[in-house]
């Protein structure tokens, strides 16, 4: 009986598979390997992934680039994620949480160094570990990544997603706290 069984479902995945070919000849597909962060997290519910209500209160180009940056990372293009949106998101909400506390402060080209620096100065004992992580990042991954030699894996590219996303959370949580969101 289990032996008829298997032979019709085999017959019937041989038939699907014969269509699936012929069907999709001119089409590529890309397969998603698993990673250390869920895929389906990572393309479909990146919200899950920071805090809770962070990623809507997040400002609508921000959201885009932590979405982006998911989806980066689950199809496995581990430099476009840290070059062009994960810290490109980390440096927008830095710059909108010093124009919160300095509104006077232009910081429409301002680069992450110089907003972390106008926050440093601004000696809000609150921000300080904050403000450290995001020395770190800086030093150890963005200023790399500007330098065309400077290529990711994706094994550091969830590293640095992972760090960013800690960094998020501190800051929409310290902005939360003071009324500035």
């Amino acid at each position: 009986m289990f032996q008829v069984i298997a032979n019709r479902i085999y017959d019937i995945m041989d038939r699907i598979w014969f269509v699936l070919r012929a069907e999709t000849q001119n089409y590529f597909t890309f397969s998603i390997s698993e990673k250390r962060i869920d895929s389906n997290k990572l393309i479909f519910n990146i919200d899950s992934l920071l805090a809770k209500d962070v990623f809507n209160s997040l400002p609508d180009s921000i959201q885009y680039d932590f979405s982006e940056g998911g989806k980066c990372i689950a199809f496995e293009c581990a430099t476009a994620s840290a070059i062009l949106t994960v810290l490109r998101g980390v440096e927008g909400l830095l710059r909108l949480l010093l124009k919160k506390l300095s509104p006077a402060v232009d910081v429409s080209n301002m680069v992450w160094g110089v907003v972390v620096k106008k926050l440093k100065d601004l000696n809000i004992a609150d921000l300080g570990v904050l403000l450290d992580n995001c020395d770190r990042i800086r030093d150890n991954y963005r200023n790399p990544t500007d330098h065309p030699e400077k290529i990711y894996d994706i094994e550091t590219a969830q590293d640095l997603f992972n760090l960013c996303v800690g960094v998020v959370n501190d800051m929409v949580g310290y902005m939360k706290t003071n009324n500035l969101l």
